[in-house]
C-alpha cells in the first residue's frame, strides 16, 4: 500500500467514531485481523470478508481476484481510518503493509515490545469498528435503492400472512433447487402485497448480491372500484429482458438495434455468477409466457425467480407453486375493521363479527373485494352493498367482477364454463368427481378435462386432504357467478 495520503471514500463523510479499545466490540476483528495477515499472500479461500455486502459489492463491479477484492475493501476501511486515527493507520501499514516485524514497528514508534501488541489490537480494532461503519452503510444506501424499485407498499399492514411469509421465506433462503418459486391466485387475493412484503424481508436481511423488481401489471383496482392504467405497456419476453438489464446493469449500452440473445448473455453472465432475487408481477399479462419460462430457467440457479400470476404457468422443468389463499373469516373481519379505522369510518370499526359475518360469507376472504366493501360504505351500509353484490351490482361492483374475472372468462371453452357454472351447487368442503359426474351428466374424461382448465386459471380449489379430491370455489366467485357471469 503507498504511504500516499488517499482521500477516505465519501461514503464515510460523517465523523467515525472514537472507540475505546477495552469498551468496543464487533464481530469484524478475527476477519479484519486475518485479512491483514494475508495481505501479501496468495489467493485466500475464502476471503475472511465473504460473507460482507461490501466484498459482494466489489465482486459484482469488477472481475478483481479473491485476494484484489479482499485488500481493496481493507485499503478503503484504512484510508478512513487515516483521518480518524492516523496513529493506528500508520502503526497498521507498518505492520502488515510494509511487512515489518513487531520489534522493528516497536523500535520505530518508541514503545516496549509488550506494548506495541496493546497498539496492535487497538488498531485491529478500530479498524474493525471503521470496516463495520462502512459495511451498514453500504447496505443501507443499497436498501435504500431496492426499496425504490418496489415503490410504495401495497398496504401499510398485512393481514393473515405470517405463515405464509416465513414458509416463502424459507424455500428462497435455501440453496437448493427449485428456483422458481410462484405465487398464485385470482386476481385480488393478494400476491402483489405477499410478494412485497417478502421483498422487505429478503432487503432488511439483505442475503442476496442484488434484488430486481420488474411489474407488467398494465391496471389496478383501488379501494373505490376504479380501474387505474398503471405506467407499463404490454410486456414480451424481450422487454423483461430490457427492463432486468437496465435495472442491473445500468452501464451496460442497450440500443434500439440490442439483439435479444446479447440480453439474455449479459444478465446469463452476471446471474449464473451472482445469487439475485427477481420478481415478475402479474405474469399472466405476458402474451409469449412459452418463451419466457424457458429463458427464466436458463437464468436461474443460483439466481431465484419470484413470479405472481392469476394462472398456472406454462409446464417448467421445476418450479415451486404457492397457491395464495383466501383469508380466513377472523382475518378477514381484522382486515375490514382495519381499514374501517384508516378510512374514518369508525361505526363499521366497531361492528360485530355477527354484523360482519353476512358479507364475508357474500364475497369471502378476497382482500380486494373487502377493501372494496370499506370503500362503499362511505355511502351505503353493509347491509346494502351485500345486495349489490347479490342482486343488483353497484358499477363499482361490476368493474371489480370484470377485473377479477373477465380475462379468465374469456379464455374458457364452453365444457369448461359449463362445468364452472355449476360450482355454486357444489358444498363448502367441495364436491368429488364421481358427483359433479352424476350431476352433470358428462363423461368422465371431459369433466377431468374442464377442471384441470379452471384449477389451472385458479378458479376452482382442490381438497387434497380427503381420500377422494374435492373441488370447490372461493364465497366471491360463488357471487359472481350466480350474478353477473350469468349475463356474460
Amino acid at each position: 500500500m503507498s504511504r500516499t495520503s488517499v482521500p477516505a471514500p465519501q461514503i464515510l463523510n460523517s465523523s467515525l467514531p472514537d472507540s475505546d479499545v477495552s469498551s468496543d466490540k464487533t464481530d469484524l476483528f478475527l476477519p479484519v485481523e486475518k485479512a491483514l495477515n494475508s495481505y501479501h499472500k496468495s489467493e485466500p479461500e475464502p476471503s475472511p470478508f465473504a460473507n460482507l455486502y461490501l466484498f459482494q459489492q466489489e465482486k459484482r463491479k469488477s472481475h478483481r481476484t479473491l485476494r484484489q477484492i479482499t485488500n481493496r475493501i481493507l485499503q478503503h476501511a484504512w484510508e478512513a481510518l487515516c483521518q480518524s486515527h492516523p496513529e493506528d493507520a500508520n502503526f497498521l501499514q507498518k505492520r502488515f503493509f510494509d511487512s515489518e516485524s513487531m520489534q522493528v514497528v516497536a523500535n520505530q514508534l518508541h514503545v516496549s515490545s509488550g506494548y506495541v501488541y496493546v497498539l496492535r489490537k487497538r488498531a485491529i480494532r478500530r479498524l474493525a469498528v471503521v470496516l463495520q461503519t462502512l459495511e451498514k452503510k453500504a447496505k443501507s444506501l443499497q436498501q435504500e435503492v431496492w426499496l425504490q424499485r418496489l415503490g410504495n407498499p401495497s398496504n401499510q399492514q398485512l393481514v393473515g400472512v405470517e405463515e405464509h411469509l416465513a414458509h416463502l421465506l424459507e424455500r428462497l433462503y435455501a440453496d437448493t433447487p427449485p428456483w422458481i418459486v410462484t405465487l398464485e391466485g385470482v386476481g385480488g387475493i393478494g400476491k402483489t402485497s405477499l410478494a412485497d412484503a417478502l421483498l422487505r424481508r429478503v432487503i432488511g436481511a439483505c442475503p442476496f448480491n442484488d434484488i430486481g423488481w420488474v411489474s407488467v401489471q398494465t391496471e389496478r383496482l383501488n379501494s373505490i372500484g376504479r380501474l387505474i392504467p398503471t405506467e407499463n405497456n404490454a410486456f414480451d419476453a424481450h422487454a423483461i429482458e430490457r427492463a432486468l438489464v437496465t435495472q442491473l446493469l445500468p452501464d451496460f449500452p442497450i440500443r434500439p438495434n440490442t439483439e435479444a440473445e446479447q440480453l439474455t448473455n449479459v444478465l446469463e453472465e452476471r446471474l449464473k455468477a451472482l445469487p439475485h432475487l427477481i420478481v415478475i408481477d402479474n405474469l399472466e399479462t405476458v402474451a409469449d409466457l412459452t418463451m419466457l419460462m424457458p429463458l427464466l430457467e436458463r437464468l436461474s440457479n443460483p439466481t431465484r425467480f419470484l413470479l405472481t400470476s392469476r394462472t398456472a404457468l406454462p409446464a417448467m422443468h421445476t418450479h415451486y407453486r404457492f397457491l395464495v389463499p383466501s383469508l380466513a373469516q377472523t382475518h378477514a373481519f381484522t382486515l375490514i375493521r382495519q381499514e374501517a379505522e384508516w378510512s374514518n369510518l369508525p361505526e363499521v370499526a366497531a361492528y360485530t363479527d355477527a354484523q360482519l359475518r353476512p358479507i364475508y360469507k357474500t364475497v369471502g376472504g378476497n382482500p380486494l373485494a373487502l377493501r372494496l366493501c370499506v370503500g362503499l360504505a362511505h355511502a351505503q351500509s353493509l347491509t346494502e352493498i351485500q345486495q349489490g353484490f347479490e342482486q343488483m351490482p353497484d358499477p363499482r361492483i361490476e368493474t371489480l367482477f370484470r377485473f377479477i374475472y373477465q380475462q379468465a372468462w374469456e379464455s374458457l371453452d364452453d365444457l369448461s364454463r359449463q362445468i364452472f357454472l355449476y360450482m355454486p351447487l357444489a358444498s363448502s368442503q367441495g364436491d368429488t368427481l364421481a358427483l359433479i359426474e352424476q350431476t352433470l351428466s358428462l363423461p368422465k374424461p371431459e369433466i377431468i378435462a374442464g377442471l384441470q382448465t379452471l384449477i389451472e386459471m385458479n378458479l376452482v380449489n382442490v381438497n387434497r386432504s380427503a381420500p377422494d379430491y374435492r373441488y370447490s370455489i372461493h364465497n366471491l366467485t360463488r357471487t359472481f357467478l350466480l350474478n353477473d357471469a350469468i349475463n356474460w
